[in-house]
């Protein structure tokens, strides 16, 4: 049996991962050897990689690699460049091999992209991956490392390569982009005899920011009100609950945030600490545009933070602050008191740029290989998918921030958008000459985004949505072709974070379990509705379907009005410990609200402060018809309500990224996971298929894996889209 390992990558360079990804996912006859690649920042091991760990199998052998973690323990570390240890591995895992893979590594992104899109080919064909410098003059560890493995033939990404090489080994070369994909589908028709799986990702999100200057600056603003709310209206009782601050910037690129928190705290209210923080703060441009704003819930209970890409509007920017401390409720009438003394703590943290390049999260596409390798598909990856190129600083000079608010962006946002469309149906048009195309469009189409959407964009489809600072609905339905295919994109907090997003959709059965008498997670399914006209949705469509679909097998249970607190929540475990999680009623981009009649609907929310702390007990889903809950367009990726889902411990999400209204049902959805078996991708692919009323239509998005199925008591598991399953 073999022996099973996890390896620990570090993140300090894009090549580490590439090098490991045919070592944890490789493939000989009918059989593939899968092995967890978790990528690792900063040298730390997270708590949440470390419960992955010690949750996957107790007797692994861990193998770090780039890195010696500070605050873990491993069985074994390789240490070194990335073109010394493709030697040492090669030599380690392989030992005798007939053929290798010769891939460049320098510092430009075109090498690094031809990297990124032939390492599926050394898991599909089971051989080492070799990196070599074409400037440098002394190959010799290289061919001391081919004669030790004693290949004859090599497979060689570029076009300048030792002309040694042609002398003594059968070269088969891939000059290009185009090369590279002809024969690595030629290698997936050979070895699967299908392909259903494409990754999109940009390998520019690797680079980080192209840093001039960098200037910070602090201020303490007191503030100090006690406000009466009595029948949807507020009374200012002393001082005021709103600071506004004149800010001053230069002219240039600038990535700007503003980090707030309450200091020296006092209150009529006892156990500070504890009573329910609204802080809101808002940036607007000299324009009056909103360009920025962040509340409490999705940073921290006596903190917020916002973000924003300015590029060369200078002049005199207004910071809006307001603080809520107290206990407030009532939909239909408002009533609560706030009472507050507190220093407000101002950090300015402007960092000037050379240029616009500006990922909300770096390096994910550095888990394009091994992602790719473990579906049996083909990777995409263009650094001119980026929205902040050089020619968006022609198209947004004297702009203050991004087209999530700023709708006379939208056209240049969406034309990338179409360009990546256009190279997506050029690339799926070498399928062709594979015999693959038709089985790819015509099965289950899964198309991993992977990137942010400033290195990925959504496209953004006018809206009349004018009561909300967001502009346009922005979506990943263009990527779909036409819904021939099923897109999901894969994100969570950091890349780190999306390893183990990505690990734990792969391992689902193993960290899971089976299911037993004993053990009802595998059948539950929770539905959650909220209060403010949620009980419609709770009523007629909760409560029949859970019990529609308790004929299947399932253990549902509906929580409603008085049971849909975060408090109740937590305690009865409502979105931590079932397999399926489907919330109806109110929420925003960085919380929802299902308890709002009492007199203390901002404690009883569920903010992203609040889902990041949460230990989800085993990978689950999460089903929502909420409004913006599925933004995450130009927010902090640590404050979206979303991706905190991700990060806890859900391995999908399904939301929308603006306004629903009464046509945002899940139940065509809900049926093809349930009765049709359907991957997420799938199911969501199905209902827009049937179901095209709009917005829902438009700004539902998936989060996660596209080719993730849960478990579900009629069907099992599934073999989570792997090729030889």
């Amino acid at each position: 049996m073999e022996s099973q390992s996890i390896y620990l990558v570090s993140d300090e360079h894009p090549y580490y991962s590439l090098l490991i990804s045919p070592l944890a996912c490789w493939y000989t006859d009918n059989e593939q050897s899968l092995q967890p690649l978790l990528i690792v920042q900063e040298k730390t091991v997270s708590a949440k990689q470390q419960d992955f760990i010690s949750t996957f199998k107790s007797d692994s052998t861990i193998i770090s690699v780039g890195f010696t973690p500070t605050n873990y323990s491993v069985d074994q570390t390789y240490i070194g460049s990335p073109r010394i240890l493709s030697y040492q591995l090669a030599k380690d895992y392989f030992r005798k091999i007939d053929k290798a893979l010769l891939v460049p590594i320098d510092e430009t992104i075109d090498t690094y992209t031809r990297a990124l899109l032939s390492t599926p080919l050394a898991s599909y064909l089971h051989m080492p991956i070799l990196l070599y410098n074409s400037n440098q003059k002394n190959h010799q560890e290289l061919f001391s490392t081919l004669k030790s493995l004693q290949v004859s033939s090599i497979y060689v990404v570029g076009s300048t390569i030792p002309s040694k090489l042609h002398d003594s080994y059968e070269i088969i070369e891939m000059k290009n982009a185009h090369d590279i994909q002809e024969v690595v589908l030629s290698a997936i028709n050979h070895r699967f005899n299908k392909m259903d799986y494409v990754t999109l990702t940009n390998p520019k999100d690797v680079l980080p920011l192209n840093l001039q200057d960098e200037n910070k600056e602090l201020m303490r603003v007191p503030i100090q009100h006690t406000s009466l709310y009595l029948f949807g209206r507020k009374f200012i009782l002393s001082g005021f609950d709103t600071v506004t601050k004149k800010i001053t910037i230069p002219s240039g690129i600038h990535k700007y945030s503003i980090k707030l928190t309450m200091e020296e705290t006092t209150s009529v209210f006892p156990k500070e600490g504890s009573i329910p923080v609204f802080l809101s703060a808002t940036l607007t441009n000299p324009n009056g545009r909103i360009i920025a704003y962040g509340h409490s819930p999705g940073y921290r209970n006596n903190a917020t933070f916002i973000e924003t890409l300015i590029t060369n509007h200078s002049g005199e920017y207004t910071l809006t602050t307001s603080l809520f401390h107290g206990y407030r409720g009532g939909y239909f009438s408002l009533r609560g008191l706030s009472d507050v003394q507190t220093n407000l703590k101002i950090e300015q943290h402007m960092q000037t740029l050379n240029d616009a390049h500006y990922p909300l999260i770096s390096g994910l596409s550095q888990n394009a290989a091994y992602l790719t390798s473990v579906h049996g598909g083909i990777i995409l990856a263009d650094e001119q998918f980026s929205l902040t190129d050089e020619k968006y600083l022609e198209i947004a000079d004297h702009h203050s921030t991004g087209p999530w608010y700023d709708e006379t962006l939208q056209k240049y946002n969406n034309e990338k958008v179409n360009l990546i469309i256009s190279r997506l149906q050029e690339n799926l048009s070498l399928l062709k000459n594979h015999d693959l195309y038709q089985g790819y469009m015509n099965g289950s189409g899964w198309l991993a985004l992977l990137g942010d959407t400033n290195m990925i964009p959504m496209y953004y489809y006018p809206s009349n949505q004018t009561h909300l600072a967001e502009r346009g609905l922005p979506s990943d339905n263009p990527y779909s072709l036409n819904h021939c295919l099923s897109p999901g994109r894969i994100m969570s907090y950091t890349t780190s974070d999306t390893s183990l997003l990505i690990g734990r959709t792969l391992f689902y059965e193993q960290l899971c379990g089976p299911p037993t008498p004993e053990d009802e997670w595998h059948r539950k399914f929770n539905f959650v509705f909220g209060e403010g006209f949620g009980e419609t949705g709770g009523f007629f469509h909760q409560i029949p379907y859970a019990n529609a679909i308790e004929s299947y097998g399932f253990l549902t249970v509906v929580y409603g009005d008085l049971r849909n607190s975060r408090q109740a929540a937590e305690r009865l475990k409502v979105y931590t410990d079932a397999n399926y999680v489907e919330y109806l009623g109110h929420g925003d981009w960085f919380w929802f609200t299902p308890s709002i009649y009492g007199f203390n609907s901002i404690g009883q929310s569920i903010g992203a402060s609040h889902v990041r702390a949460w230990d989800i007990n085993r990978p689950n889903v999460f089903l929502t018809s909420a409004c913006l809950m599925g933004r995450v367009d130009g927010v902090p990726p640590q404050m979206s309500i979303a991706l905190s889902f991700l990060y806890a411990g859900c391995n999908a999400f399904v939301g929308s990224t603006r306004e629903t209204g009464q046509e945002s049902g899940l139940t065509v959805l809900e049926d093809h996971l349930i009765l049709d078996d359907y991957s997420l991708g799938e199911a969501l692919r199905g209902e827009k298929r049937v179901d095209t009323v709009t917005p829902t239509y438009y700004v539902r998005c998936l989060f996660g894996d596209p080719a993730f199925n849960p478990y579900d008591p009629v069907h099992g598991f599934s073999d989570q889209g792997m090729p030889l399953s």
